[in-house]
């Protein structure tokens, strides 16, 4: 994967984890799954952006 594409999906996985927690109300027990479906997508990017490639 090239370097740049890697470095944004590091970026948006990062901003992606930070909102999911910031909207994430521990309080409410039911209303959250937006909160854990942008969280599960941050996770997500931050696993893409640090896989690396086979080598030929």
């Amino acid at each position: 994967m090239n370097k740049t594409i890697k470095t944004t999906l590091l970026l948006v996985g990062i901003i992606l984890l930070a909102c999911g927690i910031y909207i994430l109300n521990p309080a409410k027990e039911q209303g959250n799954q937006a909160s854990y479906i942008i969280i599960a997508s941050g996770f997500l990017s931050l696993i893409l952006s640090l896989l690396k490639e086979k080598k030929k």
